[in-house]
């Protein structure tokens, strides 16, 4: 469905909203969409984009990136 996944541990809720537009703004030519684990729930800006979804779990980083 994608061009582009990316995968990531996600801890630091406050840069969250940085990165994804850092990421759009990288990402022009091609489709993506961000998965994000961690322990938070996503912030009301990245719950309005088609293209994040959100994993919870509170395990290490490594093992999100598993997940």
């Amino acid at each position: 469905m994608y061009d582009v996944s990316i995968i990531m541990p996600a801890i630091r809720v406050p840069l969250w909203d940085r990165m994804y537009l850092s990421i759009q703004h990288s990402c022009k030519k091609y489709s993506w969409e961000l998965v994000m684990c961690g322990p938070f729930e996503l912030t009301d800006f990245l719950k309005e984009q088609t293209n994040v979804k959100m994993i919870i779990d509170c395990g290490s980083p490594s093992r999100c990136a598993q997940i």
